[in-house]
């Protein structure tokens, strides 16, 4: 069951460069390896994406953000989001049922355009999205 009437309909992954490669050339990306293990594939909200930034990937110089447009994951071949509890009680989209894929991806951030500042514009954003649905 999606839950997305709920929540923001977009979110996030960080990837390494061959992960995203592999993504590009198979045009769906079934996960990461704690993604596997975990059986679901963890996103990241707006408002979640620097911390899991500087939590996992800050050290890493060549990384590829994409924008996952939910609605289309939770349209597509028996896939569904779920937003769930973890870090600190905070709420994460996971993608339960099937890869991502391309056609879920509206826009991506690559190597230098990759930083703090991308994850502050992207929740600014967020929440100027919120004040103009008021």
């Amino acid at each position: 069951m999606s839950t997305i009437t709920k929540h923001a309909s977009k979110a996030y992954k960080i990837l390494t460069r061959p992960q995203h490669t592999h993504f590009q050339q198979h045009s769906t990306f079934s996960g990461s390896p704690l993604d596997l293990k975990d059986g679901y594939i963890h996103l990241s909200s707006a408002s979640t994406a620097g911390e899991t930034y500087s939590k996992y990937f800050s050290s890493d110089t060549d990384l590829v953000v994409v924008e996952i447009d939910l609605r289309k994951t939770a349209e597509g071949g028996g896939r569904s989001v779920k937003w769930e509890e973890s870090r600190g009680g905070q709420l994460f989209p996971h993608v339960y049922g099937g890869p991502l894929e391309m056609g879920d991806v509206v826009r991506k951030w690559e190597g230098g355009e990759v930083g703090e500042e991308l994850f502050v514009g992207l929740r600014r954003e967020e929440e100027e999205g919120k004040e103009e649905g008021r």
